[in-house]
């Protein structure tokens, strides 16, 4: 088996049938498809897909928290690479082979993509490489093909939401990566950003878990920026609870050399209007 795809639906129905659709229409067949269906819908959809489809498809019915599904799902997994999708992200046809065929014995396999809000594509690339100042911006799961191995060895940490920072970017810095021009897939941003989230706090938890995994400088950055984007999270939503913003600030002036790769700032708030809205407005 080439490659596993890991699925969430995240209770999205139009997007999940687009994503599905883009799926069955993949060039490549020598794959699998594992569906976390955490809120226990789509059973029709999903019996449709599986009836369509000319691969194995399993189906994961559980209300675990969706770090714990993704490390069982990848424990069913029997693919050299694994994939994880949400149920707002889109694949070219070709993405999967174009991705496969690319590696040259690497243990990641990142492709371009768009990002798109609601009716429109945004050209903004959301891959990051060793090659620029962007290393551990946009830690995402979905735009990559990662070796079932390398996986194994760094699950998801268990009972958080910000799964991805927990092993992508131990990932990105101590395994072999390949970056492939093709822009082949397109996320829907959603609107978390403006909703306030009572486990904002869980990236502490986190940043301690991989800050000795990790190179130093890359823990700096990888810490400023997540910090801030939790703060901006905090400005957005009209979060009341000060001690959650007294908690971050406190952990953020705690890392030497603040600002560190100030570059990283800049780039992103050259793309970003409301991240520069945030930094320029929000009293750090």
């Amino acid at each position: 088996m080439k490659i596993s795809l890991i699925v969430n639906t995240h209770n999205k129905c139009i997007s999940l049938i687009l994503l599905l659709i883009s799926i069955l229409r993949q060039t490549l067949k020598d794959i699998e498809v594992i569906i976390i269906n955490d809120s226990n819908k789509f059973n029709k959809l999903l019996t449709y897909f599986i009836n369509k489809a000319k691969f194995q498809v399993i189906v994961i019915n559980d209300s675990l928290p969706i770090s714990n599904l993704k490390n069982k799902a990848l424990n069913m997994a029997s693919g050299e690479y694994i994939m994880f999708l949400n149920a707002n992200d889109y694949l070219k046809s070709n993405a999967l082979e174009l991705m496969y065929n690319s590696s040259n014995n690497e243990d990641v396999i990142v492709t371009h993509g768009y990002k798109k809000f609601l009716c429109f594509r945004l050209k903004e690339n959301f891959y990051v490489t060793k090659s620029d100042n962007t290393l551990y911006h946009n830690i995402y799961a979905n735009n990559k093909l990662i070796r079932r191995s390398v996986l194994l060895e760094n699950p998801f940490m268990n009972n958080v939401d910000d799964y991805n920072l927990s092993n992508i970017p131990i990932i990105l810095s101590n395994y072999k990566i390949k970056v492939i021009s093709n822009r082949l897939i397109t996320s829907k941003i959603n609107k978390s950003l403006f909703n306030r989230r009572d486990n904002i706090l869980d990236v502490l938890k986190i940043l301690d878990y991989i800050k000795p995994k990790i190179p130093l400088r890359d823990y700096k950055n990888i810490a400023i920026l997540e910090i801030l984007y939790r703060l901006e999270n905090y400005f957005y939503s009209k979060n009341e609870n000060e001690s959650i913003q007294s908690r971050l600030k406190d952990e953020l002036y705690k890392i030497d050399n603040y600002w560190f790769d100030y570059e990283i700032i800049k780039i992103i708030m050259d793309r970003d209007l409301l991240f520069k809205y945030f930094i320029k407005h929000a009293n750090l």
